[in-house]
């Protein structure tokens, strides 16, 4: 017997599925984890095992290490400079991860860190590195995913922006700053999900709210129209005030 081929209700999950699954697989770019153990001694909450980065000369992450406060708190481990770039588990006092894209400066995932201001950064002119940002609700009949990107050159991140688990990137705005909005809407006829119907819009540069609003009106995107305060939120501070 011939196996049997998925039905079209089922074909149309599965894409939406792997729409969905890109999308994210997109807001979670450029993140590589390569931890090396630097510890005294066991974790815990007076020694917790955090992730710090190894820093050279020039400000260039050259890789990142698990150390503990008694060890890296100096600012120095094996003859190089180091800084803490993401705290411990609150509760295991365990490394949760962290964030460096290779020892090659030209590489469009180097890290920085500025000892001055002390922020971690990645992207460049040359290598720009634009945050996206992607929210999925349901209501029973219908699934909608919107997706913005702040198209920034710089994203900057540190400890004290890793929350519940994860690193929250700031994009760095500037008045030449563009922006993308998606709106990507999936109505259920009780078998399966229609083909999305999407709406888009770009900006150049940073707007306001109203400035925004119209434009999204003025062209007729009624999706994008009924989910702007939700995409506002996810533009944060791209939206002037």
């Amino acid at each position: 017997m011939l196996p049997c081929s998925p039905s079209n209700d089922i074909r149309r999950k599965m894409k939406f599925k792997s729409i969905i699954g890109s999308l994210v697989l997109v807001a979670a770019s450029f993140i590589f984890i390569s931890v090396v153990p630097a510890q005294a001694g066991e974790c815990s909450a007076e020694d917790p095992c955090q992730t710090w980065a190894m820093i050279d000369a020039t400000g260039l992450v050259t890789n990142i290490i698990v150390c503990q406060p008694s060890v890296c708190g100096s600012g120095e481990f094996a003859g190089s400079k180091v800084a803490l770039q993401v705290p411990a588990n609150p509760v295991t006092h365990e490394s949760q991860g962290g964030y460096w894209g290779g020892p090659d400066p030209q590489s469009p995932q180097a890290v920085h860190y500025d000892s001055e201001a002390k922020v971690f950064t990645r992207g460049s002119e040359a290598f720009p590195a634009p945050s996206t940002k992607v929210q999925t609700f349901e209501d029973g009949t219908s699934i909608t995913t919107l997706q913005t990107t702040v198209k920034s050159k710089m994203l900057t991140f540190g400890p004290e922006n890793f929350v519940n688990g994860e690193m929250k990137f700031t994009p760095v705005i500037d008045d030449q700053t563009g922006a993308e909005l998606y709106v990507y809407q999936y109505v259920s006829d009780g078998f399966g999900f229609s083909e999305p119907k999407v709406e888009t819009i770009t900006f150049d540069s940073p707007k306001t709210k109203d400035e925004i609003t119209t434009a999204i009106f003025d062209n007729n995107l009624n999706l994008l129209f009924t989910w702007i305060d939700e995409l506002l939120i996810m533009l944060d501070k791209w939206v002037k005030l």
